[in-house]
């Protein structure tokens, strides 16, 4: 292919390698949604969805790195919520 060519096959598909780009971003940013809700993190597991589905039209590896971060964000937040809910002394465990 030449360039002229590979101008005029972007140029003539530009909407559906966009949209392809959007639903890719989709599927691969329903992994920090669902580790989100299961963690707690709701919020922060749609704000990953739509940034990765929007990323996901414009660059798929900056899309799939979006969401390794958010992913990571979201366990490591999780983690720690816990291990801060556990450390705290209770009424009931503190009947000394």
């Amino acid at each position: 292919m030449t360039p002229e060519q590979l101008r005029e096959f972007y140029d003539s598909y530009f909407y559906y390698i966009i949209l392809g780009g959007v639903v890719f971003g989709l599927i691969v940013g329903i992994v920090p949604l669902v580790l989100g809700i299961k963690k707690g993190n709701r919020n922060l597991g749609l704000i990953a969805i739509v940034s990765v589905a929007i990323l996901g039209a414009l660059s798929p590896l900056l899309c799939l790195i979006v969401a390794i971060v958010f992913s990571v964000i979201i366990v490591v937040r999780s983690k720690h919520n816990v291990s801060a809910d556990s450390d705290e002394p209770t009424a009931a465990n503190s009947s000394d």
